[in-house]
């Protein structure tokens, strides 16, 4: 029973994120993760949810539409939700992306944030490091509109690429 429990504890995902998982041979590919019929498809201009409900926040480009493995970068577009005026003076807190099935960030890589235009921010290397649901969390501790908590849902249902990109 011991040896079961401590295979288990070694393979799966830990909360540390320091343990990748091993790649296979060059002949098997890892499958695509299925998304769940409920997840809203990724798009240009679809729309994060605002816990606060203070501000709007669009995807208005990303690189890799579905998502991708390992560095994306998006376009967000950041609107007062009550003005519909653009944000352009945003706190952020630890935006990162987030795996809920597995509680671990994109393996302790974060994005660099960059304000645009007026209310627009790129966010460049949002690292996906496996198939299936992931939040990318956005917190705004501060701005004009408010403090505000945004979450995109998306699935990665990408096969593994042989090389990283």
């Amino acid at each position: 029973m011991m040896l079961v429990l401590a295979l288990v504890w070694t393979n799966g995902c830990g909360d540390d994120g320091d343990s990748q998982p091993e790649d296979p041979p060059n002949d098997q590919m890892i499958a695509p993760a299925e998304c769940p019929d409920d997840l809203p498809e990724m798009r240009e201009g679809m729309l994060g949810v605002s816990e606060e409900g203070n501000i709007e926040a669009k995807l208005v480009t990303a690189d890799k539409i579905p998502l991708g493995w390992y560095h994306n970068d998006w376009v967000i577009e950041f609107t007062d939700a009550e003005s519909g005026e653009p944000v352009d003076d945003i706190m952020f807190g630890l935006v990162r992306p987030w795996m809920p099935l597995h509680r671990h960030d994109g393996n302790g890589q974060f994005p660099e944030i960059t304000e645009l235009d007026a209310g627009e921010w790129s966010f460049d290397g949002i690292n996906i490091t496996m198939g299936g649901v992931w939040e990318f969390q956005i917190p705004i501790d501060e701005s004009s509109a408010g403090a505000d908590n945004i979450v995109f849902r998306v699935c990665n249902s990408q096969p593994k690429p042989e090389a990283r990109d």
